[in-house]
Parts: C-alpha cells; sequence; structure tokens
C-alpha cells in the first residue's frame, strides 16, 4: 500500500508542475510548390498556434487555434 501511494503523490506532483513546450516547422519548396508552417505553444493543458499554407490556387489559409482545460 505504501508504494501505491508514493507512485499517486508523485504523479500529482508531476501533473500540477505544468508542462511547457513550444513547436515550429516551415517547409518552402518551390519546384514541389509545397509552402507551409506551424507554431504552437503549451503550458500546462492549454495550446494555442497557428498554421499556414499555401493553397493551388496562390491564396494563403491560416487557422489560428487554441484549446484548454
Amino acid at each position: 500500500m505504501f508504494v501505491k501511494f508514493v507512485v499517486v503523490l508523485a504523479f500529482v506532483a508531476v501533473a500540477s508542475a505544468g508542462d511547457y513546450s513550444n513547436f515550429a516547422y516551415s517547409v518552402a519548396d518551390p519546384y514541389t510548390g509545397d509552402f507551409k508552417n506551424q507554431v504552437e505553444s503549451r503550458l500546462g493543458d492549454n495550446v494555442k498556434g497557428q498554421y499556414s499554407l499555401l493553397e493551388s490556387d496562390g491564396t494563403r489559409r491560416t487557422v489560428d487555434y487554441a484549446a484548454g482545460a
């Protein structure tokens, strides 16, 4: 029973610390016409970001998003 209790306490401590991360990428290939990028940041359960791409007709599509607990 003691081992289970210690494991639960460790999990709660990690979960409440609040994870933080950033992510980004970009592709620009004039040969294939593939142009896109994405940026995202996360703090705990909250995520926000943006991605965009160049459509085949030349217009740029951009999406902003956010989600959280």
